[in-house]
């Protein structure tokens, strides 16, 4: 739906940044063609914008290792978009940046595009659904010194994988990212969403645990091919963090936290659901077709995992102090870039 001019800003500047910057050229070909040079990064409108945020920061980390060069990239975004929510279509970083705010997939859709187009491979991380309270949350990841790191997109630190969410991302039951690319990635797979599969992020940032789920129908023969969506309560309703697909044993096997899941499994016009809880063990089934005998109304208990996040990080207060000017500073920039 695009035209050629439109994909060919980020195709030049990512051959660009190539021939240019020699951290580029030494990255791993699969990580360039993924986090450099694609032009996308969840369902936004695709808006050339690199070489333009190119022009913006390439000043601003003259000199600077990946690591510096990554924090300082999002202190320019937080000068220019702040926080506001909405549920509309994620807006892609350009209308971002015109406009000066936008929710937290959209501000890390603008951070991601912004170190990209510096030559630092980036990425956004999400969870679906966070399990301990409503709502959900977006954030980036980065790739310095042959790892991932993550940050706030606009929420600026002194330092990497330092964030407020750092504790809440402990509780989630899935963490996920896209995968565009038609090869398989290294990590693991949680399913697909569209033409993109889900890498499961979890392990980085919460301790967890691999468990199975045997779908099978009532004489007990395994439904293989059955579709499998597991599910956290959200807003008073369920929604799904994870969808799948039963093997030739009817088994799936994901890596999840340590709490409780709604499994739904649909096969041949049957259905089957069931409340499972991973603390109590890794291996559960699924039957398809059961009926309640008693009551139409079942009660049960949604547990979210304990909070196992930091609690403290390696930073000056000479660092927090700095930390905390600049994003006064940045607040009121964007402030009247808005106005």
């Amino acid at each position: 739906n695009y035209s050629f001019e439109e994909i060919q800003d980020f195709a030049s500047h990512g051959l660009f940044l190539y021939n240019t910057l020699e951290r580029v050229k030494e990255l791993p070909e699969e990580m360039f063609l993924n986090y450099i040079l694609d032009h996308r990064v969840n369902e936004e409108e695709v808006l050339p914008c690199r070489s333009f945020f190119w022009n913006e920061l390439k000043d601003r980390i003259e000199g600077k290792n990946a690591k510096d060069a990554a924090i300082e990239v999002n202190y320019w975004c937080a000068e220019e978009a702040t926080y506001h929510s909405g549920d509309d279509r994620t807006l892609p970083a350009l209308t971002v940046y015109r406009r000066g705010y936008g929710r937290c997939g959209e501000e890390s859709v603008f951070l991601v595009n912004a170190l990209r187009s510096v030559g630092i491979p980036a990425r956004q991380v999400y969870v679906p659904r966070w399990s301990h309270c409503d709502d959900n949350h977006a954030w980036v990841e980065v790739w310095c010194d042959g790892d991932w790191h993550y940050l706030g997109a606009c929420e600026p630190e002194a330092v990497l994988d330092k964030s407020w969410f750092t504790n809440a991302a402990s509780r989630a039951m899935m963490i996920g990212s896209r995968w565009y690319d038609r090869a398989m990635p290294d990590e693991k797979v949680i399913g697909k969403d569209g033409m993109n599969r889900i890498i499961n992020l979890l392990g980085k940032y919460a301790k967890t645990r691999w468990i199975t789920i045997t779908v099978e129908d009532l004489d007990g023969t395994p439904a293989a091919g059955a579709k499998v969506r597991a599910e956290v309560m959200n807003y008073g309703e369920f929604s799904p963090i994870a969808i799948m697909e039963a093997d030739k044993n009817g088994c799936i096997s994901f890596e999840t936290g340590f709490g409780s899941l709604l499994i739904c499994a649909v096969y041949d016009g049957a259905y089957g659901e069931k409340v499972i809880d991973t603390r109590e063990d890794d291996h559960f089934t699924c039957t398809l077709g059961e009926e309640y005998e008693d009551e139409l109304w079942v009660d049960f208990d949604m547990n979210a995992p304990e909070d196992t996040g930091r609690i403290s990080w390696n930073i000056t207060q000479e660092q927090e102090e700095e930390n905390n000017r600049r994003i006064a500073a940045e607040a009121e920039h964007c402030r009247r870039k808005i106005e």
